[in-house]
């Protein structure tokens, strides 16, 4: 067991005291103060010097807990290859975030997993989801009988055998896309792609999880100088509301104006764009575009990015 100096706060008051009644002892008497000085001065630096090895003795406890890596509270992953009806447990969860977020209908919501999934956009592959850790958030489920969102409480977190978490057990908090831009029939353009939506619960926002899902999507396409045709990626958005117009240019997109401006620039991706975002009316009611620059250390097109398929 470590023993205490007797040299610590009270050992310094001692020493500057000693010190005072040395000055006013040869004050009084008269005698030449300089002939003390030295001893004063080193009597004052090894209190200094105790006081601050005390100080380094003491556990500071705001760098203990400072110091401690903040556990994540959520992380992007790619969707689960489950399948199932309507494209498994992860592509109900982003029905779900679709139907309470964005608002859709049920109608729409079903036509969308029945056929939009699989013929317009890619399917489950085109998707990312944000999923919450530790069991933080309740998994939302779409019920493609009931045509309601049903909120799933008996979704326990379960793990494989390789200690990867298995996917359908974490609840989706946000979720991304990136589709396909075509002019119609088989004409589908190779370097330009679109992000439908950037989707994140209320409770979640203000976090980073909507930039980081669409940098994600955008580690998917080859950046300048990467592509073997030398060619540009892009990745395309819009929308009307002023908010999101703010999130996407946060995000890193550049403001190309609406559907018009864009068709005198490059009028195929604005052909394109009324018709793969089947939003006609918002794109042509003025609808503000923006584009985004690819960001992948790829050499073409890879559907999952960044991300390890087999660690969902």
């Amino acid at each position: 067991m470590r023993r205490r100096s007797c040299c610590g706060h009270g050992g310094s008051h001692v020493v500057a005291l000693l010190s005072l009644i040395l000055v006013l002892f040869f004050k009084v008497r008269c005698i030449d103060t300089s002939l003390v000085q030295p001893l004063l001065g080193s009597l004052a630096t090894s209190a200094h010097r105790q006081r601050n090895k005390n100080r380094s003795r003491r556990p500071c406890a705001d760098k203990d807990i400072q110091g401690i890596p903040k556990q994540p509270e959520w992380r992007i992953r790619l969707l689960s290859q489950d399948g199932g009806f309507m494209g498994g447990s992860d592509m109900r969860q982003v029905a779900a975030l679709r139907c309470e977020v964005a608002g859709e209908g049920a109608v729409q919501e079903m036509a969308r997993l029945l056929f939009g999934n699989s013929l317009f956009q890619g399917g489950v592959n085109s998707y990312i989801i944000a999923s919450a850790l530790g069991g933080s958030d309740r998994p939302l489920m779409w019920s493609p009988l009931a045509a309601i969102v049903v909120p799933m409480r008996n979704l326990s977190a379960t793990t494989s055998s390789s200690g990867a978490v298995v996917s359908g057990a974490e609840c989706a908090v946000g979720c991304s896309q990136l589709g396909r831009l075509a002019a119609g029939g088989f004409i589908v353009l190779r370097n330009d792609f679109l992000i439908t939506q950037v989707l994140v619960r209320k409770t979640w926002r203000r976090r980073g999880i909507g930039t980081a899902l669409v940098q994600e999507l955008l580690h998917r396409l080859p950046r300048k100088g990467c592509d073997k045709a030398g060619q540009l990626y892009r990745a395309w958005a819009f929308t009307d509301s002023s908010t999101t117009a703010s999130f996407l240019k946060a995000a890193g997109g550049k403001q190309k104006g609406n559907v018009l401006q864009v068709f005198l620039s490059d009028p195929l991706v604005a052909v394109a764009l009324i018709i793969s975002s089947f939003a006609p009316a918002q794109l042509i009611g003025g609808a503000q575009i923006f584009c985004f620059e690819a960001l992948g250390d790829v050499p073409e097109y890879r559907p999952e990015g960044r991300l390890q398929p087999g660690q969902q």
